[in-house]
């Protein structure tokens, strides 16, 4: 999802719209958006997710939080309580590990996302809207990684280009 990892930690039930068709999660007041200094910044917004990921979550409340309150928190730890920053690391440590990957922690997770978003196709100011930077800037940081898809959209604007020719001198 490209969520940082405190936003997954507060979503609530009412923050998923997995139902009839819908595929987004709610970011209530993302990062520096509470009241300082006499200013306050909405930055809440929808974040549009995968079709297989609104299915898990979808399956998910239905099956371990069906009971649970539109105000409840969507993910719990192994004590029942509100899943916190450090339950989550943990449990993304544990499966790096496992999957023979030392150095995964939860905000790697949200870089290698925009890294594959921009690199399939996505554009800049999508992305920046997914990720709920306030500055074109801080996106552009994650768009290093695409020289090799740089390369390969000009060699499809050449060949567009080439098709175009030839399509007008036939």
């Amino acid at each position: 999802t490209g969520l940082r990892p405190g936003v997954v930690c507060t979503l609530q039930k009412r923050d998923v719209a997995v139902r009839y068709g819908k595929r987004q999660v709610y970011v209530r007041h993302g990062k520096w958006s509470r009241p300082r200094k006499g200013q306050i910044k909405d930055k809440s917004r929808w974040v549009t997710i995968t079709r297989s990921l609104a299915e898990l979550l979808g399956a998910y409340l239905d099956r371990a939080r069906s009971g649970a309150g539109r105000t409840d928190p969507v993910f719990l730890n192994r004590w029942g309580q509100p899943l916190g920053y450090r339950n989550l690391y943990n449990m993304i440590k544990n499966v790096g590990r496992r999957a023979g990957l030392e150095d995964l922690r939860p905000h790697r997770a949200r870089h290698t996302y925009s890294t594959f978003f921009l690199n399939s196709g996505g554009g800049l100011k999508a992305l920046q809207e997914q990720l709920g930077h306030e500055h074109y800037r801080t996106t552009e940081i994650y768009a290093k990684s695409l020289e090799s898809a740089k390369e390969a959209a000009v060699d499809d604007f050449q060949n567009y280009l080439e098709e175009q020719t030839t399509y007008i001198e036939a």
